[in-house]
Protein backbone atom coordinates (compact mmCIF):
# COMPACT_ATOMS: atom_id res chain seq x y z
CA UNK A 1 0.00 0.00 0.00
CA UNK A 2 2.59 2.40 0.81
CA UNK A 3 4.65 1.54 -2.38
CA UNK A 4 1.30 2.12 -4.42
CA UNK A 5 1.32 5.80 -2.60
CA UNK A 6 4.56 6.60 -3.12
CA UNK A 7 4.39 5.48 -6.82
CA UNK A 8 1.55 7.81 -7.08
CA UNK A 9 3.04 10.70 -5.57
CA UNK A 10 6.10 9.99 -7.99
CA UNK A 11 3.70 10.08 -10.93
CA UNK A 12 2.50 13.45 -9.41
CA UNK A 13 5.71 15.15 -9.51
CA UNK A 14 6.71 14.14 -12.36
CA UNK A 15 3.41 15.36 -14.28
CA UNK A 16 3.89 18.65 -12.29
CA UNK A 17 7.14 19.25 -13.39
CA UNK A 18 6.12 18.28 -17.09
CA UNK A 19 3.74 20.70 -16.52
CA UNK A 20 5.91 23.44 -15.58
CA UNK A 21 8.28 23.01 -18.49
CA UNK A 22 5.72 23.24 -21.42
CA UNK A 23 5.98 26.85 -23.09
CA UNK A 24 3.24 29.30 -22.87
CA UNK A 25 1.76 29.36 -26.82
CA UNK A 26 2.84 32.79 -28.42
CA UNK A 27 1.95 34.47 -31.78
CA UNK A 28 3.38 36.68 -33.95
CA UNK A 29 2.36 38.60 -37.30
CA UNK A 30 3.98 39.72 -40.21
CA UNK A 31 3.84 39.67 -44.49
CA UNK A 32 5.16 36.47 -46.06
CA UNK A 33 8.66 36.99 -47.88
CA UNK A 34 9.49 34.02 -48.78
CA UNK A 35 7.55 30.22 -48.76
CA UNK A 36 8.67 27.08 -49.78
CA UNK A 37 7.05 23.66 -49.04
CA UNK A 38 7.82 23.47 -44.89
CA UNK A 39 9.22 26.77 -44.43
CA UNK A 40 7.84 30.93 -44.45
CA UNK A 41 9.56 33.73 -43.92
CA UNK A 42 8.25 36.65 -42.76
CA UNK A 43 8.60 40.43 -42.01
CA UNK A 44 6.99 41.58 -38.93
CA UNK A 45 5.26 45.38 -38.67
CA UNK A 46 8.67 45.96 -36.43
CA UNK A 47 10.75 45.36 -39.47
CA UNK A 48 11.90 41.48 -38.19
CA UNK A 49 12.31 38.90 -40.63
CA UNK A 50 11.41 35.54 -38.78
CA UNK A 51 11.85 32.10 -40.29
CA UNK A 52 9.18 29.74 -39.73
CA UNK A 53 9.28 25.76 -39.89
CA UNK A 54 5.51 25.06 -40.54
CA UNK A 55 5.76 20.70 -40.90
CA UNK A 56 3.46 20.54 -38.03
CA UNK A 57 1.41 22.90 -38.16
CA UNK A 58 -1.86 23.39 -38.47
CA UNK A 59 -2.94 24.90 -41.28
CA UNK A 60 -6.03 27.68 -42.16
CA UNK A 61 -5.74 29.19 -45.26
CA UNK A 62 -8.94 29.59 -48.29
CA UNK A 63 -6.85 30.30 -51.05
CA UNK A 64 -3.15 28.94 -50.90
CA UNK A 65 -0.28 30.73 -49.56
CA UNK A 66 1.68 33.39 -51.75
CA UNK A 67 4.27 35.91 -51.21
CA UNK A 68 2.45 38.96 -49.69
CA UNK A 69 0.15 37.26 -47.86
CA UNK A 70 -0.40 38.28 -43.70
CA UNK A 71 0.27 35.25 -41.64
CA UNK A 72 -0.50 34.70 -37.76
CA UNK A 73 2.21 32.53 -36.76
CA UNK A 74 1.15 30.34 -33.37
CA UNK A 75 4.05 28.64 -31.83
CA UNK A 76 4.42 26.70 -28.02
CA UNK A 77 8.12 25.96 -28.49
CA UNK A 78 11.11 28.49 -28.00
CA UNK A 79 13.27 28.60 -31.63
CA UNK A 80 15.49 26.46 -32.15
CA UNK A 81 18.48 27.69 -34.03
CA UNK A 82 16.48 31.06 -35.21
CA UNK A 83 13.60 28.94 -36.46
CA UNK A 84 10.37 28.99 -34.92
CA UNK A 85 8.42 25.78 -35.51
CA UNK A 86 4.69 26.47 -35.81
CA UNK A 87 1.34 24.28 -34.25
CA UNK A 88 -0.99 26.70 -36.52
CA UNK A 89 -0.61 29.38 -39.18
CA UNK A 90 -3.95 31.20 -40.18
CA UNK A 91 -3.23 33.03 -43.59
CA UNK A 92 -4.83 36.37 -44.90
CA UNK A 93 -4.39 36.79 -48.79
CA UNK A 94 -2.43 39.69 -49.55
CA UNK A 95 -2.94 42.05 -52.47
CA UNK A 96 -2.92 39.53 -55.05
CA UNK A 97 -4.20 41.13 -58.28
CA UNK A 98 -4.30 44.88 -59.43
CA UNK A 99 -2.26 45.22 -62.18
CA UNK A 100 -2.95 48.35 -63.29
CA UNK A 101 -1.45 49.86 -60.18
CA UNK A 102 1.54 48.24 -60.16
CA UNK A 103 4.31 50.55 -60.98
CA UNK A 104 6.78 53.55 -60.46
CA UNK A 105 4.55 56.81 -59.50
CA UNK A 106 6.31 60.12 -59.84
CA UNK A 107 5.20 63.95 -59.03
CA UNK A 108 7.84 66.75 -58.99
CA UNK A 109 8.96 67.96 -55.72
CA UNK A 110 8.32 71.74 -55.72
CA UNK A 111 10.67 74.30 -55.33
CA UNK A 112 13.05 71.75 -56.80
CA UNK A 113 13.47 71.75 -60.71
CA UNK A 114 13.91 68.43 -62.40
CA UNK A 115 13.87 66.77 -58.94
CA UNK A 116 10.95 63.85 -58.90
CA UNK A 117 9.49 62.17 -56.26
CA UNK A 118 7.19 59.34 -55.40
CA UNK A 119 5.79 55.54 -54.83
CA UNK A 120 7.14 52.44 -56.56
CA UNK A 121 4.14 49.97 -56.48
CA UNK A 122 5.58 46.11 -56.85
CA UNK A 123 3.36 42.53 -56.73
CA UNK A 124 2.85 41.07 -53.63
CA UNK A 125 1.52 43.98 -51.25
CA UNK A 126 5.36 45.21 -51.90
CA UNK A 127 6.10 49.20 -51.34
CA UNK A 128 9.33 51.43 -51.90
CA UNK A 129 10.07 55.04 -51.70
CA UNK A 130 11.27 56.90 -54.35
CA UNK A 131 13.47 59.96 -53.46
CA UNK A 132 11.90 60.49 -50.00
CA UNK A 133 14.54 59.73 -46.82
CA UNK A 134 12.36 59.93 -44.27
CA UNK A 135 8.79 58.95 -45.55
CA UNK A 136 9.48 55.13 -45.96
CA UNK A 137 6.75 52.77 -47.72
CA UNK A 138 7.14 49.15 -47.44
CA UNK A 139 3.48 47.51 -47.98
CA UNK A 140 0.52 48.64 -49.97
CA UNK A 141 -3.10 47.19 -50.08
CA UNK A 142 -6.05 48.32 -52.36
CA UNK A 143 -9.50 48.16 -50.87
CA UNK A 144 -11.85 49.32 -53.78
CA UNK A 145 -11.06 52.56 -54.56
CA UNK A 146 -8.87 53.14 -51.16
CA UNK A 147 -5.35 52.44 -51.17
CA UNK A 148 -3.60 52.04 -48.24
CA UNK A 149 0.27 52.01 -47.91
CA UNK A 150 1.80 51.45 -45.45
CA UNK A 151 5.73 52.13 -43.87
CA UNK A 152 7.60 54.01 -41.38
CA UNK A 153 8.20 57.86 -40.73
CA UNK A 154 11.99 58.59 -39.72
CA UNK A 155 12.80 61.99 -38.34
CA UNK A 156 13.89 63.48 -35.12
CA UNK A 157 15.24 60.81 -33.70
CA UNK A 158 12.65 58.25 -33.66
CA UNK A 159 10.28 55.92 -36.10
CA UNK A 160 6.71 55.95 -36.00
CA UNK A 161 5.12 53.21 -37.93
CA UNK A 162 2.07 54.32 -40.08
CA UNK A 163 -0.45 53.96 -42.55
CA UNK A 164 -1.98 56.07 -45.15
CA UNK A 165 -5.54 55.71 -46.44
CA UNK A 166 -5.80 57.68 -49.58
CA UNK A 167 -8.78 57.83 -51.78
CA UNK A 168 -8.25 56.87 -55.75
CA UNK A 169 -9.82 59.67 -57.72
CA UNK A 170 -8.02 58.44 -61.03
CA UNK A 171 -6.50 55.46 -62.31
CA UNK A 172 -5.21 55.36 -65.65
CA UNK A 173 -2.33 53.66 -67.78
CA UNK A 174 -0.05 57.26 -66.97
CA UNK A 175 -2.08 58.75 -64.37
CA UNK A 176 -2.78 58.28 -60.24
CA UNK A 177 -4.47 60.54 -58.47
CA UNK A 178 -4.87 60.48 -54.44
CA UNK A 179 -6.03 62.49 -52.38
CA UNK A 180 -6.67 62.61 -48.52
CA UNK A 181 -8.49 65.02 -45.97
CA UNK A 182 -8.68 67.39 -48.60
CA UNK A 183 -5.02 67.26 -50.21
CA UNK A 184 -4.49 65.58 -53.20
CA UNK A 185 -1.76 63.98 -54.62
CA UNK A 186 -1.24 64.13 -58.79
CA UNK A 187 1.27 61.17 -59.72
CA UNK A 188 2.50 59.93 -63.33
CA UNK A 189 3.71 56.91 -64.19
CA UNK A 190 7.49 56.39 -64.61
CA UNK A 191 7.73 55.04 -68.61
CA UNK A 192 11.07 52.62 -68.84
CA UNK A 193 12.79 55.53 -71.16
CA UNK A 194 13.28 57.84 -68.24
Amino acid sequence: MKKGKLLLGIIGVIFLWSACQTHKEQSLKGVITEASMNTLMIKTAGGDVVTISTADAEKVVKEGILLGDTATIYYAEKPEGGIIRATKIIVVPGQRECPEIIGTWLEAVKGMPGVMQGIRIENGGIAESVNMATLVYEHWQKEGNKLLLKGKSLGNGQTIIFTDTLHIETLSADSLILSAGGYTIRYHRETENR
